[in-house]
């Protein structure tokens, strides 16, 4: 416990953990049943397996987001190739 508490202390000295954009919970545990503030502490889990399932899948998609858009990208890029060379042509010479 110490060494946590060690850490902990190193960390707001050196301001890592930046309190200001932290979500504060008030928690009175005396008004809640047992069960319902485990309930409450494990949905505020971010390690469980539905959160890292929910963060991959996330992932994937924003992959999948860069990839359509480093399509678009080289299609572009492909268009304006094809508009670079047509322009000082005729319209004979394009056909």
């Amino acid at each position: 416990m110490y060494v946590n508490y060690e850490v902990l202390c190193n960390a707001f000295a050196t301001k890592i953990i930046d309190l200001s954009e932290a979500e504060i919970y008030l928690v009175k545990s005396t008004e809640i049943s047992k069960a319902d503030f485990e309930t409450f502490l494990s949905e505020q889990n971010q390690y469980t397996i539905a959160k890292f399932a929910e963060r991959h899948e996330k992932m994937l998609k924003l992959k999948e987001i860069e990839k359509q858009l480093q399509d678009k990208k080289l299609q572009s890029e492909n268009e304006r190739k094809v508009i670079e060379e047509r322009q000082s042509k005729t319209f004979t010479e394009i056909r």
